[in-house]
């Protein structure tokens, strides 16, 4: 389990995505182009790729849920 600081320096860090209007649509470029509704591929090696890729924008997403800065 992480350390709490350790969970507040992240969501301190994330939160640099909601400083400035060229981080919110970084985060929002990131979205389009990594949580794509469809995940299901020709491969499950595919279909895992696609779904960590997913995770990696959720993962900002509710590091920036925890700042408050995000819906």
């Amino acid at each position: 389990m992480a350390d709490k600081d350790a969970v507040q320096r992240e969501i301190t860090f994330y939160s640099a995505f909601h400083v400035n209007p060229d981080g919110k649509r970084a985060l929002e470029m990131l979205a389009e182009t990594f949580d794509k509704d469809q995940l299901l591929a020709d491969t499950p090696e595919t279909t895992y790729y696609n779904l960590g890729r997913r995770a990696v924008v959720r993962y900002i997403q509710s590091m920036l849920r925890a700042a408050g800065k995000h819906e």
